[in-house]
């Protein structure tokens, strides 16, 4: 029985699909299974995938076209493997991608999904670019709280155990499902990580879901992050506080400020409060106030900086921490005004 299954899904890809399959066959890990998918494609994606012959492969045909989320449910449940690698039909794996994230889930068994950077690839402009991903069990939790997904779907590798126990994609979302079940395992506890080097070539182009389903998603994506908030909020947050919030972070200020930011803090400060570990809770408090926080001080009179640093941060912070970074701000905020 192989240890890690790849599973992809694949629905007209027949552009890229051979390519994509290429890349996970040529792997130098070896011990997989490659489960692949068809969701009830109408091109000739089923002529690419029989002509290719690996005994590795399992291939599964739905009747009827029945989503990503849906499909991939199929594909996990099929699987053999206690790891389940993600790739999706127009995507290439780097030949050692499996090899470095199973490695790293067999050091690290507090970790439940590990992924990685990427390098995207605009097939319209031929551009190839980074994307870079924050590593760190910290900061990817801190950008969930603020609304974020710090984890790319077709990158990653998790234990299907997690997965399972987490209740699997949600099969009524046509998309976003990815960011919608990493909430869920946030909310068991389970932790992720990034390994900093890109392990997979993105592709971009206009027959991709992302680029049809951009209105969904980012109605998905707001959903997902209110029934997360009514998880684990007690009494829970309004849908238009959750909207509110995820604009207000999102998007950022152009003109920041403590008053503005303020109902948005109080939402953060809530959900900081479900973390038990408070050198983590700490290090999330820090990241918040770096990346909203800050902005709206150097907007501030040195007084206002001063309150804001001792009411709102008294948690945080020792005493010389914030007497620190009161120095620091008033100082920055001397300079600027000169200026």
């Amino acid at each position: 029985m192989p240890k890690l299954s790849v599973v992809m899904s694949v629905y007209n890809s027949s552009t890229f699909l051979e390519e994509t399959m290429q890349s996970v066959l040529s792997q130098t890990y070896k011990d997989f299974e490659f489960l692949i998918v068809n969701d009830a494609s109408t091109d000739n994606s089923q002529d690419i995938l029989s002509k290719v012959h690996d005994p590795r492969i399992r291939i599964i045909t739905n009747p009827n076209n029945m989503g990503l989320a849906r499909s991939l449910n199929i594909g996990i449940r099929a699987s053999q493997g206690i790891y389940i690698a993600r790739i999706d039909g127009d995507d290439i794996m780097a030949p050692t991608r499996l090899e470095k994230q199973v490695r790293f889930l067999d050091e690290h068994h507090d970790i439940c999904l590990v992924g990685s950077s990427s390098m995207f690839m605009d097939m319209v402009s031929g551009i190839t670019r980074p994307y870079r991903l924050p590593t760190d069990h910290v900061t990817i939790f801190y950008h969930f709280l603020t609304g974020r997904n710090a984890l790319g779907h077709p990158f990653v590798m998790y234990r299907k155990e997690a997965v399972v126990e987490a209740g699997l994609y949600n099969e009524a979302l046509t998309c976003a499902s990815d960011y919608e079940l990493w909430l869920k395992m946030v909310r068991k506890g389970f932790k992720f990580r990034n390994l900093p080097e890109p392990l997979t070539m993105y592709r971009t182009h206009n027959q991709q879901m992302t680029y049809h389903s951009n209105t969904i998603q980012i109605q998905n994506h707001y959903n997902a992050f209110f029934s997360f908030t009514t998880s684990v909020l007690t009494p829970p947050a309004k849908k238009s506080e959750t909207d509110a919030y995820l604009n207000l972070l999102i998007q950022k200020m152009t003109r920041p400020t403590l008053e503005k930011l303020k109902p948005a803090y109080v939402i953060f400060k809530s959900l900081l409060s479900i973390l038990d570990d408070k050198h983590m809770r700490a290090q999330i408090y820090f990241l918040f106030f770096k990346e909203y926080i800050r902005p709206c001080i150097l907007h501030s009179r040195p007084v206002d900086a001063f309150r804001a640093i001792r009411n709102e941060f008294k948690d945080a912070f020792s005493f010389w921490r914030r007497l620190g970074l009161l120095r620091k701000y008033i100082s920055r905020w001397l300079r600027d005004k000169n200026n």
